[in-house]
C-alpha cells in the first residue's frame, strides 16, 4: 500500500475514539486524518508523479492506497499463463 502511515493514523484515531467512548474524540480525531488524506494526498501523489514519472505510474497502479490491493487468485493465473505456455512449446 502507498501510505500506510494515513491507514495507521486513521485506526488509531478510530481505536481511540472506541476506547474513550467520547464523541469528541472519535469524530475529531477521524475527521482530521479523514481530512489530510482528502486533501493532502493529491498534491503527495501529483509531486511524486512529477518527481519520478512512469516509474511512480506504474507503482501506483500496481499498489493500493490504504490497504494493500488483492491479487488474482492463483488459479486464474494459471489458467491464464496455461495456453500460452503450451504455445511456447510448439
Amino acid at each position: 500500500m502507498r501510505h500506510p502511515m494515513y491507514s495507521a493514523y486513521l485506526l488509531l484515531f478510530f481505536g481511540a475514539f472506541l476506547l474513550s467512548a467520547n464523541w469528541v474524540i472519535g469524530t475529531g480525531g477521524v475527521g482530521v486524518i479523514l481530512t489530510l488524506m482528502t486533501v493532502r494526498l493529491a498534491r503527495e501523489e501529483r509531486r511524486l508523479a512529477e518527481r519520478f514519472g512512469a516509474a511512480w505510474l506504474s507503482y501506483w497502479e500496481a499498489t493500493g492506497s490504504f490497504l494493500p490491493r488483492l491479487r488474482q487468485p492463483l488459479f486464474r493465473r494459471a489458467r491464464r499463463l496455461r495456453p500460452a505456455a503450451a504455445e511456447e512449446g510448439r
